[in-house]
């Protein structure tokens, strides 16, 4: 039925066009749109010498799409999504899928979820959603996408973008499209990064999720222009389409849906092998959030069987493991925290100074061990936070000359600085360990004490500030714990 109603979709956008008013802008509103997408492009394509994305930079770009805002039309209608659910679960089962042993509830907090209908047991069946009512790259093989998919490198290295195309033009089909029920069932809106206002990103610019952040925001900003230019100057059946109803509103919440919600499912020309799969969105399972836990998916040729990964009570709610992420993985891309991540990592920015006298003996090593002179280093949970490659760099980092020349000339054993047991220097050794001592109370020193905890729980804040925080708290508590950790590594 979906790929029908897709040989269908040029007809079925114009008569939906028709049905919703969808407003062409006049040839004075899209000149100004096509200035500021001019401006966007310009900054967002610079490539700075030291490959950071300035401050001065994001602040310019969202005053630019705030702009664009303005001039655009509105496409995302705010919606009761519980008006909704019963004929998405309803659509879905008159597609051959299995959804009884749960039901749709909104959970404080962590908004929309899954509830068990019964007493589940650990890989019991949660839901079985068919091939069929999916959202898939292979829908866009055999939509009007297709073209620019087949010779559009950024579609076709992309999948995540290529689906969120794809999610715009069935949007704009409305009844028409065979996934109506699913988009209507969508949020209109979401708390991924993409919707951060300047106070938001400003509130944690000494955190290193700042930097992953803006660059997103850089990336969909620039994808946004380049796209919008496309689809204006092309004659490909999408673009045709796009051109009159795509703008950065529009992109920005289906970038966000498919960040916050797509599986990587077996495509139909691989069968059941997940590891070459393609993107796709799984309606209703999709609605399931995150605990710790393993992976509970079986993935077969007609449908996807979501199990579950322990017991559930008839009432509670029925989590799902999302994977093996830090916390500024999932506040960037899922936006949400979680506060018992037994997966988080923290970023640590290290390099060798060139002014160093011994800079070259120290990259020498280093190079024969493959491990940068300068770049991004992490500290993760657990009980072993600092792992080989960290471990290494800051060994040859600390050592003199000396030292430096002895595991040179015993390049069979320099491995070994790997090992957190490795016969060394009892004074680099505990050079490593105060520096890196140094370093975390001073990172730690820029969280301003109790006051991140007190601001978190300021319930005049917007979801999206209280995510930051949220995120600032996780971020202290891990440093603090891994400063606990090198004070007992100091003593030993």
């Amino acid at each position: 039925m979906g790929r029908k109603n897709n040989k269908k979709s040029k007809n079925n956008i114009s008569n939906a066009n028709e049905k919703n008013s969808f407003k062409k802008l006049s040839p004075l509103k899209r000149n100004e749109v096509n200035d500021v997408v001019k401006k966007i492009l310009k900054i967002t394509s610079q490539v700075p010498s030291d490959g950071k994305y300035k401050w001065e930079d994001h602040v310019e770009v969202t005053k630019l799409l705030n702009k664009v805002q303005e001039i655009e039309p509105d496409f995302i209608a705010k919606k009761n999504r519980e008006d909704h659910f019963s004929n998405l679960i309803s659509w879905i089962k008159e597609n051959g899928g299995v959804a009884d042993n749960v039901t749709i509830k909104h959970f404080n907090e962590m908004g929309y979820g899954l509830e068990a209908a019964k007493d589940l047991e650990e890989s019991e069946l949660i839901c079985a959603i068919p091939k069929n009512v999916m959202m898939t790259l292979d829908n866009v093989k055999v939509s009007p996408l297709k073209y620019l998919y087949e010779n559009n490198p950024i579609l076709k290295n992309m999948g995540n973008v290529a689906l969120a195309l794809f999610l715009i033009l069935e949007h704009v089909k409305n009844e028409n499209s065979f996934w109506h029920h699913y988009i209507s069932s969508l949020p209109s809106d979401y708390n991924t990064v993409l919707y951060f206002d300047l106070n938001d990103f400003l509130e944690m610019k000494n955190s290193p999720t700042f930097e992953m952040a803006t660059k997103h925001c850089k990336n969909i900003a620039r994808q946004y222009a380049y796209f919008n230019n496309l689809f204006q100057n092309s004659n490909d059946e999408a673009s045709l389409i796009l051109r009159n109803v795509f703008t950065y509103q529009l992109y920005r919440w289906a970038v966000s849906t498919v960040m916050t919600r797509q599986n990587f499912i077996p495509s139909s020309s691989t069968s059941n092998d997940v590891e070459n799969g393609i993107n796709g969105l799984i309606p209703l399972w999709d609605m399931c959030n995150h605990t710790n836990g393993y992976l509970s998916t079986q993935y077969k040729v007609d449908r996807s069987e979501c199990l579950a990964c322990k017991p559930f009570k008839k009432g509670e709610q029925v989590l799902i493991f999302y994977g093996e992420r830090s916390n500024s993985d999932f506040l960037v891309h899922n936006g949400f925290v979680y506060d018992e991540n037994p997966h988080d990592s923290f970023r640590l920015r290290l390099g060798i100074s060139k002014s160093d006298k011994l800079h070259g003996l120290r990259c020498e090593l280093l190079k024969d061990l493959g491990i940068p002179d300068s770049g991004d280093f992490y500290l993760y949970s657990g009980s072993e936070p600092v792992r080989e490659n960290l471990l290494a760099f800051l060994r040859i980092f600390n050592m003199d000359v000396e030292n430096l020349n002895h595991w040179k000339s015993h390049s069979s054993r320099l491995s070994d600085l790997m090992w957190k047991d490795c016969a060394l220097d009892t004074k680099i050794e505990s050079k490593v360990w105060n520096f890196l001592y140094d370093r975390i109370n001073l990172l730690l020193k820029t969280y301003k004490g109790d006051e991140v905890e007190v601001r978190v729980e300021d319930s005049n804040s917007t979801e999206c500030r209280r995510l930051v925080r949220a995120q600032l708290k996780c971020e202290k508590k891990f440093l603090s714990s891994i400063l606990f950790y090198v004070q007992q590594r100091i003593k030993c």
